[in-house]
């Protein structure tokens, strides 16, 4: 996605699409639905929908994902058939080259690793697919850049020919230029994708059909629900109408009833208070208890008499005995006396209280039955008066739900029918034909489009060699099935391995090629393990992928693949001096140079010196000594290209805003090394940038050698160069170290 932003505007933010790039000056034509009145702004491409692309394949199509063990090829190929045609084309190859044609022609996954120049394209891939289709298979060749598919299909076109060859999606200008014959699958694409247009508009028109059914469906039994809720609303209001006041009736009734019932318990309790006041029972319990007593002495006293006239006269005379029964008879008459005394005061006051005491009793009895029934009635009234109150609250309810459903569905109705009268304007061919006819219709004329693009289809399938970027088989296998004997992938490290596991769909052997010395996958994020492990790692760990599976930490933190690569360690492109500083400080392959002339190299001292707010990374003496670099390439090699290179974005910004004052960009690239990936030059000016002799961020980083950051960054660096290779530095730092920089330094000055 594409988005232009207005200089004199940031704010805005329009959409775009890149109809044309000029990549030497910059110069970009834009289409936008929006009018654009601004010659200067900020084009902004982000290329994140590609990763959400993938993730949608996996969402879609993962399951269709094989183990590496199910990668064996429909047709095994006959090595010796393979081995006698190609020997029969000229420049055979060499051992090395010999072994590695055999790998990825008899093994279900194999991995090709090669410096630049040792014939991984144009020998082993090349050849290894000429001998393929000659042998009636077909091979599907991807890489991750569509530059480095154009190179591919250059170097297999040479051996196979060109009716074979199919390129698909986006391709350079000259390889249109050179194979139009073998573009046509942009019109195939084109054609498919109009028809999958047309197909997408009769499916919605076909779902429109079934919802508008269902709407009439749902609009007939929701207007007839409405007319039952509504019919029932004078139902439920009538009856509320009639119990409200019925229930405030019994409610005043009650409320009276009770108020005279707690009155009349209110008295009874005062009546029994008093009752109680009077102590009758207790009264009656004393006169009792006297009673007793009084027969007791009398009693006592009787026989202390009787004992008395019983007694002898010698008793009398010799004994007190008659004197102590006179006594006793004394003191017991006199207890009589007091028992009698207090009996009579007490029957005298039980007497005086007698009259109230059974008046009040009297009372009592009456009216407790009379309380107590009145208690019964009011628990009965209450009672009632509970389940009328109940019943009108559920009327009130029903009231309520019946009012709220009739909302509901009045709402329902109102969008159903906007839903309705949308889709009837939207589709008027609904309301003209019958919908049974109109759908029938649809599923004939679906069914004929799907036949036509199955033609598209079978056009494909006659090619042999099938090319895209990694990227374009994602998005053209959503869609489309795809039959091939055989896959190679080149520049394979620099494909991540997430959008390698889609290709195991085809469950068909795949073949690897690449140099993992240089730039592994672009992958930005803060450190994240779980997206590095899959989107920061090339495509020759997918063995350990499958290994490790959701052991994201370990993946993430491996260094070396476990899928043993075939090597090829003749390289074409440089001389014995190159690769043999390459082989010390990167390969460590025995790397050999076999190249017919060695690249030139030179060194141009750039004293540094300190300009006031510059960026980090950013070397003014360098940038000014490119300028005038390129002045003098521009007068003298006017039919050569040439790029510069820098490790840094700040850098490659100042130089080519320094360029582009001097009016030399038609003449020149300006480029972040992680751009110049799968391409070549004649010339590379190369911007090293780092030097501790300039204040700030200059310590060496991605030129330094001895870190893994800056290993991979420097060999791509250097070997984009195919003649002449510059390097713009602090000479006095650079020359007194031991690394790839310092020995390329100093091997420049010997020359």
């Amino acid at each position: 996605m594409a988005v232009y932003t207005p200089r004199e505007d940031p704010a805005r933010q329009i959409p775009v699409h890149i109809v044309s790039y000029e990549r030497r000056s910059g110069r970009t034509e834009l289409a936008s639905q929006e009018k654009i009145e601004s010659q200067e702004g900020k084009l902004s491409i982000d290329f994140r929908w590609l990763v959400q692309r993938c993730l949608e394949w996996f969402e879609e199509c993962g399951g269709r994902v094989a183990n590496l063990e199910n990668l064996a090829g429909r047709a095994k190929v006959e090595w010796e058939t393979a081995e006698n045609l190609i020997s029969e084309v000229p420049n055979p190859p060499n051992l090395e080259q010999w072994a590695a044609i055999k790998s990825i022609l008899c093994k279900d996954l194999s991995y090709i690793w090669g410096p630049p120049g040792t014939g991984k394209t144009k020998q082993v891939l090349a050849k290894a697919i000429y001998a393929l289709t000659n042998q009636e298979q077909k091979a599907l060749v991807l890489a991750s850049t569509n530059l480095a598919v154009d190179n591919a299909l250059e170097s297999i076109l040479q051996f196979v020919p060109k009716e074979k060859v199919v390129r698909l999606g986006i391709l350079s200008e000259d390889f249109k230029n050179k194979y139009p014959e073998c573009c046509e699958q942009r019109a195939f694409e084109s054609e498919i994708r109009e028809l999958n247009k047309r197909i997408h508009d009769l499916v919605v028109e076909r779902k429109a059909i079934e919802e508008l059914k269902t709407l009439a469906l749902d609009l007939e039994h929701n207007r007839g629900q409405l007319r039952e809720y509504k019919e029932t609303i004078p139902q439920k209001q009538s009856l509320i109408e009639r119990l409200s006041p019925v229930v405030e009736t019994e409610a005043r009734r009650v409320e009276m009833v009770e108020k005279d019932l707690e009155k009349a318990k209110e008295t009874l309790l005062e009546m029994q208070r008093e009752s109680d006041s009077l102590r009758i029972p207790e009264l009656n319990n004393e006169i009792e208890s006297n009673e007793s007593l009084s027969t007791v002495t009398r009693q006592t006293l009787s026989e202390y008499r009787h004992e008395l006239d019983n007694l002898g006269f010698f008793s009398r005379l010799l004994t007190k005995k008659a004197k102590k029964l006179n006594t006793k008879i004394n003191d017991a008459e006199d207890d009589l006396k007091q028992i009698e005394a207090t009996l009579q005061s007490i029957r005298q006051r039980r007497d005086q209280r007698l009259v109230r005491f059974e008046e009040l009793n009297a009372i009592i009895c009456k009216e407790a039955p009379r309380v107590e029934d009145t208690e019964r009635n009011l628990r009965t009234a209450r009672k009632e008066l509970a389940s009328q109150h109940s019943t009108l609250d559920t009327a009130k309810r029903d009231l309520l739900a019946c009012e709220k459903q009739i909302q509901s569905l009045s709402e329902a109705i109102d969008t159903d029918s906007i839903r309705r009268d949308e889709l009837s304007r939207h589709f008027p061919s609904v309301d003209k034909i019958p919908p049974a006819e109109r759908k029938a219709a649809i599923e004939e004329e679906i069914e004929k489009l799907e036949e036509e693009k199955k033609k598209f289809e079978l056009d494909l399938s006659k090619k042999s060699v099938i090319g895209m970027t990694l990227d374009g088989f994602i998005g053209f296998s959503m869609n489309t099935s795809l039959t091939v004997d055989r896959v190679f992938v080149d520049e394979a490290p620099y494909a991540p391995v997430a959008k390698i596991l889609p290709l195991l769909s085809l469950k068909r052997p795949i073949a690897l090629l690449g140099d993992d010395k240089q730039l592994p996958p672009i992958c930005e994020n803060r450190d994240n393990s779980v997206i590095k492990s899959y989107w920061a790692k090339g495509a020759h760990f997918l063995e350990d992928v499958f290994r490790h599976g959701n052991d994201f930490e370990e993946i993430h933190n491996l260094s070396e693949a476990s899928l043993q690569p075939k090597i090829l360690t003749i390289s074409y492109r440089f001389g014995e001096r190159l690769a043999r500083i390459l082989d010390d400080h990167v390969y460590e392959i025995g790397l050999q140079g076999w190249g017919e002339m060695d690249t030139k190299l030179y060194v141009c001292d750039c004293e540094p010196h300190d300009v006031p707010n510059s960026e980090d990374w950013q070397n003014y003496s360098e940038a000014n000594k490119i300028v005038s670099y390129i002045r003098r390439f521009t007068e003298t090699y006017p039919n050569e290209s040439a790029v510069v290179l820098t490790p840094y974005k700040n850098q490659a910004k100042l130089i080519w805003r320094k360029l582009r004052d001097e009016h030399l960009l038609d003449a020149v690239e300006v480029l972040n090394t992680h751009k110049a990936q799968g391409r070549e030059w004649d010339w590379v000016f190369f911007s090293v940038s780092d030097t501790p002799r300039l204040p700030g961020v200059h310590g060496p980083f991605l030129t330094a050698s001895t870190l893994p950051e800056g290993k991979p960054v420097l060999n791509t660096t250097i070997s984009r160069a195919r003649k002449r290779l510059f390097l713009f530095l602090d000479k006095t730092y650079w020359s007194q170290r031991r690394c790839l920089v310092g020995d390329i330094t100093r091997a420049a000055c010997e020359q």
